[in-house]
C-alpha cells in the first residue's frame, strides 16, 4: 500500500470516527425519514478512492456541517441529488438538479417536474396567452453539451403548468456571472445538467415551495454566489406552504452552520458520485448495464473500493425496479 493510500485510509477511519460520535447531531437534524447511518456511510465512501482525497483533505466539521445540511433538508446525496464538494479544504453541499425537483415537490401542490434540453432537429412549440401551450418532442440525437434552449416545467395537481424557457446563451451569461466557480468540474463534466438546475432555479421563482425548500435554495444561492436568481423568501410573493414534517433547526445544528465560504478548487468529482448520479437519471436496463460494467472496471482499476462497489451496485437494484 502506497503512502498517499495508507494516508487517505487514516484520514477516511478518522472522519468515520468523528461523525459517528456526531451522529446524535446529525439525527436531531434529520427529516423526511432520512437515515444518518446511511449519510455517515455515503460520506465516507466519497472519500475512499483516489478521486475522492480531496473530500478527505477537507476539514471533518465542514464533512459534518454538509452532512447536517442532507438531513435538514431532507436530502440524500445519493443519486445525484446533492454533491459534497471540497472548496479550499472546506466540504460544502451542492444541490443537484434532482435535488431542487424533490424539493419543490414537497408542497403537495404538483405533480410533475421535468428540466430538459432542447437540441438542433427537435419539435419545439411554446405558446403564451389565454390558452397556453408547450410541446417538445426531442429526436435524442443531442449531446448534452450543444443546445439550443433548456427549460423546466412544472406541472400541478389541477391541470395548469408553469414553465421557464432559457436559451443557450442565457445559460452562458449566468455560469460566467453567477457562478463561484465558472470553469469547475461540474461546469466541465456535467454542462447540460448544470443548465438544467439554472432553469429549474429560474422556475422555483414562480412555484409554492416549502419554508425548508425556500430556505435549502436560497443557501445553495449564497454559497454558491448565484445572482441570477434572488432569495427565494424575498422574491416569492406568496405565503409559503408548511409541509408536515418540517421541522426547526436544532440549536446544536446552527452552530456548525455559520463558517465563511471558502474559495473553489478544482478537485475532481470521485468516480463514486459520478456513477450514483448517472444510476439516478438512467431511465433504461440497457444503461443501468452498462454503469454496471464501469462499476467493475472501477473496481479493478483501483478507483474504487469493494464497499462502493456494493452500494452502487445495490443502487442499481433500486433504480431497477423503480423503471
Amino acid at each position: 500500500m502506497s503512502t498517499e493510500t495508507t494516508e487517505l485510509v487514516k484520514q477516511d477511519t478518522s472522519l468515520k470516527g468523528y461523525l459517528t460520535k456526531n451522529r446524535q447531531t446529525i439525527l436531531d437534524a434529520c427529516v423526511h425519514g432520512v437515515n444518518p447511518d446511511k449519510l455517515i456511510k455515503t460520506a465516507c465512501l466519497l472519500v475512499t478512492s483516489k478521486n475522492g482525497a480531496a473530500i478527505a483533505k477537507c476539514t471533518h466539521q465542514s464533512v459534518l456541517r454538509a452532512i447536517v445540511d442532507c438531513a435538514r433538508f431532507g436530502i440524500d446525496p445519493a443519486f445525484g441529488r446533492a454533491y459534497i464538494i471540497p472548496y479550499g479544504g472546506e466540504a460544502e453541499l451542492q444541490l443537484g438538479y434532482l435535488g431542487l425537483i424533490e424539493l419543490a415537490k414537497r408542497s403537495g401542490q404538483i405533480k410533475s417536474i421535468t428540466a430538459e434540453l432542447v437540441h438542433d432537429g427537435d419539435e419545439f412549440d411554446v405558446e403564451v396567452g389565454t390558452n397556453p401551450k408547450f410541446v417538445h418532442r426531442p429526436k435524442f440525437n443531442g449531446d448534452g453539451v450543444h443546445f439550443k434552449y433548456v427549460y423546466a416545467l412544472a406541472v400541478f395537481d389541477d391541470g395548469h403548468f408553469e414553465y421557464t424557457v432559457l436559451s443557450k446563451d442565457e445559460v452562458e451569461n449566468i455560469r460566467r456571472k453567477s457562478s463561484k466557480a465558472p470553469d469547475s468540474p461540474a461546469w466541465k463534466n456535467y454542462h447540460g445538467e448544470m443548465a438544467k438546475k439554472c432553469a429549474i432555479r429560474r422556475l422555483c421563482k414562480t412555484l409554492p415551495l416549502t419554508i425548508e425548500a425556500q430556505e435549502a435554495i436560497t443557501l445553495d444561492d449564497q454559497r454558491h454566489h448565484v445572482i441570477d436568481v434572488e432569495s427565494v423568501s424575498a422574491a416569492l410573493d406568496v405565503k409559503p406552504v408548511i409541509a408536515k414534517g418540517t421541522v426547526p433547526v436544532d440549536p446544536k445544528v446552527e452552530k456548525l452552520l455559520a463558517a465563511p465560504t471558502p474559495e473553489p478548487n478544482e478537485a475532481e468529482i470521485p468516480l463514486f458520485a459520478f456513477i450514483s448520479y448517472e444510476i439516478g437519471v438512467s431511465k433504461s436496463k440497457g444503461a443501468l448495464s452498462r454503469l454496471g460494467n464501469e462499476i467493475a472496471a472501477g473496481q479493478r482499476d483501483g478507483e474504487l473500493t469493494e464497499d462502493q462497489a456494493v452500494e452502487l451496485n445495490q443502487q442499481i437494484k433500486d433504480r431497477l425496479e423503480e423503471i
